[in-house]
């Protein structure tokens, strides 16, 4: 979650002048989440009172008062402006009536759609939206989109505010899912590798690299036993799927995955100088 925190100036120009800050609210004081816990409260109860709320967030009224208007969610500063959203898509047919109703379902305006010819399986799409009267913030808008089956990445590009057009440009990758076949000592380390370097690698492609699946017939214990699987359909019927890693060796199964795995279009990583010397 972003959060704002508007810094109130000093002096002569306190009334003049605010400045604004985005915050990870990981790192926030707990009274300010306190303070968006309540307005959230307020927000999807209108019969419940202030001091019911400040009650159920913890906080005094007074506290409330203080930081009500200096602290917000980011999707806030949002309300009522004029968004661009910009969407790489996979050629599918009704990904983007699919998007647009997703949109409609948050309450958002579309004011413009732009739509390039697909190059290589991919189109860019831009589409501005008018905020105000939006039953849903703009990111949680945004995520439930970044499911759709398809959408490859998306961004906020600007927003327009008194005229102007302020970039906010960040782009938000879909998390890519990896399959791993083998959990032996070779498998175990690729996994061991990603989650400890994962989140460096992760800033490096600015998305989120996570194995979602192991392949492997034999039964073990620990951490990532839950990703296990002995059945490999469960891999290649996932569509979030897009990277295996192959670390079974030899010319048999793993040749079979492999060749299975690329045909349905997914990249493949190995390390078995035998499958690919032969095939």
């Amino acid at each position: 979650m972003r959060t704002i925190v508007r810094d109130k100036m000093k002096g002569d120009v306190m009334n003049k002048e605010m400045s604004y800050y985005l915050v990870n609210s990981k790192v926030l004081p707990e009274v300010f989440l306190k303070v968006m816990q309540t307005k959230k409260i307020l927000e999807m109860d209108e019969a419940v009172t202030i001091n019911d709320a400040t009650k159920k967030a913890g906080i005094s009224r007074s506290t409330f008062y203080k930081y009500k208007d200096s602290v917000l969610p980011f999707y806030e500063t949002s309300k009522g402006k004029v968004m661009t959203l910009h969407f790489v898509l996979e050629d599918i047919s009704g990904i983007l009536s699919n998007i647009v109703a997703k949109m409609a379902d948050a309450k958002a305006n579309i004011l413009t759609i732009n739509q390039n010819i697909p190059v290589n399986g991919l189109a860019d799409v831009s589409i501005s939206v008018e905020t105000a009267g939006m039953k849903q913030d703009i990111e949680d808008m945004m995520h439930s989109i970044a499911k759709i089956e398809g959408v490859r990445s998306y961004k906020m590009l600007a927003r327009e505010k008194s005229g102007t057009t302020e970039s906010i440009a960040k782009k938000h990758e879909r998390p890519v899912s990896i399959a791993v076949f083998g959990f032996g000592t070779i498998g175990s380390g690729v996994v061991e590798a990603l989650e400890k370097n994962g989140e460096i690698i992760g800033e490096r492609c600015k998305t989120e690299i996570k194995v979602k699946k192991i392949l492997e017939i034999r039964e073990f214990k620990g951490p990532n036993e839950l990703l296990r699987t002995s059945d490999a359909e469960d891999i290649f019927t996932d569509p979030d799927i897009s990277i295996v890693v192959e670390t079974i060796g030899g010319t048999g199964a793993a040749y079979e995955l492999t060749k299975k795995a690329l045909s349905s279009g997914r990249h493949v990583v190995t390390s078995n100088k035998d499958l690919v010397a032969l095939h």
